[in-house]
Order: C-alpha cells, then sequence, then structure tokens
C-alpha cells in the first residue's frame, strides 16, 4: 500500500506520498524577498534551517494551464492555510544546482488526512485527487 497525505488547494484535493513529509506547520514568520516570482513566497525558519516556502496553488494553477486560472484565489497572505515541509532531494530530475537543497515548505489550505492506494506509478490521476509525483523539483521547477 502506497500512504498519500491528502490537502486542498482551492476546490481541488491533491495528494503527496506521505514518506515525504516530515511535518505538518501552523504559520509562521515569512521573510520575503525582494523580486521573487510566484509560487516563491520567500524563506521561513524550520529547525535551525532557513528554507524557501512555495505558495503550491499558484504553482498547480500555472502547470494546470488557463482551465483552472484564478481559482488559488486571494494568495497574499502565506500566514493562511497550513505549511508541509516537504523533502525534495534524493529525485532524479533534482538538478545539480539544486542538489543542495533536501527541504521545502509547502503553502497549501487545508491538511484533509492521509489515503491508502495500491502503489502506482507517481502523478497517476485517482478519482477525485490529483497525486503530485515523487520528486518534488519537477512540480516546483519553472520552466
Amino acid at each position: 500500500m502506497h500512504e498519500t497525505l491528502v490537502f486542498r488547494l482551492a476546490d481541488r484535493k491533491w495528494g503527496l506520498a506521505a514518506r515525504q513529509v516530515r511535518q505538518v506547520l501552523s504559520p509562521g514568520p515569512v521573510t520575503r524577498l525582494p523580486g521573487a516570482v510566484p509560487p516563491l513566497c520567500g524563506l521561513v525558519a524550520w529547525r535551525a534551517q532557513v528554507l524557501p516556502l512555495f505558495d503550491l496553488a499558484r504553482r498547480a494553477e500555472h502547470v494546470q494551464g488557463a482551465q483552472n486560472a484564478g481559482q488559488a484565489g486571494d494568495r497574499s497572505d502565506p500566514n493562511q492555510g497550513v505549511w508541509l515541509v516537504v523533502e525534495v532531494s534524493g529525485g532524479p530530475a533534482v538538478s545539480a544546482a539544486r542538489a543542495w537543497l533536501e527541504w521545502v515548505v509547502l503553502w497549501v489550505d487545508e491538511v484533509i488526512g492521509f489515503a491508502s492506494f495500491e502503489a502506482e506509478a507517481s502523478g497517476q490521476e485517482r478519482p477525485g485527487l490529483s497525486v503530485l509525483p515523487f520528486d518534488l523539483a519537477t512540480v516546483l521547477d519553472e520552466r
């Protein structure tokens, strides 16, 4: 079985391999970066580390294109919702330039819970649930 953390972005449910999620956090202080382009919101402190905070709803909107344009709503305050500390290193799509990055923080609207599925290729659609690929670098990459 494959454990998946289920969360909500706008009006859609998403899943992420539970083994990637290190911690679910209440939002805290964000250091804004001048000129940062969404989905990057800024930097946050976690366990004596400085990690980038990404607005996953903005990234999902970009990936899915015009069909979901505007569904992310007002995303000006990253202290709304929930933050997920997620492992991103070690996957095949992590570029050499980002090899140092082990963890990122993802801003989501709500954590719904866990679901178990038969092992399948990641990124496959399941009824009512979009599953993110194991290597989040491919999701967060701007290309």
